[in-house]
């Protein structure tokens, strides 16, 4: 790859000029420093929870692997979790019937139980903690039996919420968590700040509405979902190519995920203007490669159905600059994101910006691949840290970001590299995870309810100031 990049630099530095058209296409001018960031030593260990009896349960499909595929959900939260607890000494179980999607192959196969041995365990009072992954009361429908056995023991219950803008806007959530609520066992955790301030908003709303002030009580935590996988599957420290000649979208491919048309158009005329800085020549109206290594390519990872919405990829990018890439097993899809060098998250709107979580973040934090991230991203997201993203101001468009990148890497044949390796980033965040596990747990188990928020501490910058 060096030496590819290499070439194509030589080649490349002859052929650009910056056309008019080109400047059309960038529009406003690019401001991409990104503000300073000091990677702190990490906080004195947190406790750790030896013997605790925690159960992880999981009743839906979506969020142990199927999810990026077959729903805009969270990714691998099992996994997450599983990490945790594990990291905290406890004594878990999975409970769950099976996991999906080749799943077992990429995650440290945890002590697992069916579902059903949920409810005697219950009673007996054999379990100190219930983790439930997916709360959301929705996706709880025909499972009372569960539910109600949970409110009849004595463990304390974290509750993993994902559609955080939608919680309790039919009171289902409130009428199944309110027992525990009030009993003082309730802890609510997300997976990222701006989820957590939304979770904390309708914890209030609840109070005010229903007019019960043990809702202000309960503890909101937000941890970083990651969890490690296996060397096979992901190298211990990847290397990154900085000329950014592969990058993804990860989510479903569909329109209404993000404006993939929009997308298509911008990289179209980008390269039509500057093909050489793409990696191509222009031949009799085809691309053609200078360099096969060099060449930029956007994949797209996800589900697609056209029967529901099919795209139009244009005919000059479709198999050349623009792959789909659909229902990948989860080792191959961990190892398709490791081979990009930058994860471009596929948002519409503002809803995974200022409420739920996207699922592209942690898988791309997973496999160790930076996500291209602005501002706002990084005010919600705020656990990302060098290595684990390339900053774009926000009024920057995603091509035009990337065209800058490889414009500065074919003029600088040693760039400037992050000074914290992946393998010191996940390190960290795996011991802030355990010190907000357990702060919701103390709180959840009857001691320090205050009613905040805790989350993984970066001493990020603040983005927008």
């Amino acid at each position: 790859m060096a030496a590819a990049s290499s070439r194509i630099r030589t080649r490349v530095l002859a052929l650009i000029t910056v056309s008019a058209l080109a400047i059309l296409l960038i529009g406003p001018p690019i401001h991409l420093t990104a503000p300073s960031f000091t990677f702190r030593s990490s906080n004195p260990a947190c406790p750790t929870l030896p013997g605790k009896r925690v159960a992880i349960v999981e009743q839906t499909r979506y969020h142990d692997g199927e999810s990026l595929y077959s729903y805009p959900a969270h990714a691998d939260v099992i996994g997450t979790v599983a990490e945790v607890m594990t990291n905290l000494n406890t004594n878990f179980t999975l409970y769950r019937n099976e996991l999906n999607d080749g799943f077992e192959q990429v995650l440290a196969s945890p002590p697992r139980r069916p579902l059903n041995d949920l409810v005697a365990e219950l009673t007996a009072n054999a379990l100190d903690v219930v983790v439930l992954v997916t709360c959301d009361a929705k996706f709880w429908v025909g499972r009372g039996a569960i539910i109600d056995a949970i409110h009849n023991s004595a463990a304390s219950v974290l509750c993993i919420v994902h559609e955080v803008e939608r919680w309790n806007y039919n009171g289902a959530d409130a009428l199944q968590l309110a027992p525990l609520a009030e009993e003082g066992r309730l802890g609510v955790l997300t997976l990222s700040q701006h989820s957590a301030r939304a979770a904390r908003r309708r914890l209030w709303l609840m109070a005010r509405e229903r007019r019960e002030g043990f809702w202000e009580q309960v503890e909101v935590g937000w941890y970083a979902p990651i969890f490690t996988l296996s060397t096979d599957v992901v190298p211990k420290e990847p290397t990154r190519d900085p000329l950014v000649s592969r990058a993804a979208v990860l989510g479903r491919v569909h329109q209404s995920s993000r404006d993939y048309a929009g997308l298509f158009a911008d990289l179209e005329a980008a390269i039509v203007a500057e093909p050489a800085l793409w990696g191509y020549a222009l031949v009799d109206g085809q691309l053609v490669a200078l360099e096969p290594d060099a060449a930029f390519q956007l994949h797209l990872i996800g589900k697609y159905q056209p029967e529901q919405s099919a795209l139009t990829i244009p005919p000059l990018l479709n198999g050349t600059a623009v792959i789909l890439r659909s229902e990948l097993e989860y080792v191959e899809l961990y190892r398709a994101i490791r081979d990009m060098d930058v994860i471009l998250p596929a948002f519409q709107g503002t809803n995974y910006l200022d409420a739920r979580t996207s699922a592209a973040v942690p898988v791309a934090m997973i496999a160790k691949t930076p996500i291209l991230a602005h501002p706002h991203l990084l005010d919600g997201y705020a656990y990302l840290a060098p290595p684990a993203y390339l900053f774009s101001s926000a009024a920057t468009p995603e091509v035009a970001s990337i065209a800058h990148f490889r414009r500065e890497a074919l003029r600088n044949a040693s760039p400037a590299l992050s000074a914290v390796t992946w393998e010191e980033y996940h390190a960290r965040l795996h011991e802030e995870n355990k010190c907000v596990w357990t702060a919701v747990l103390r709180a959840a188990s009857g001691e320090d309810r205050v009613g905040g928020i805790t989350g993984v501490s970066m001493d990020i910058p603040r983005w927008y100031l």
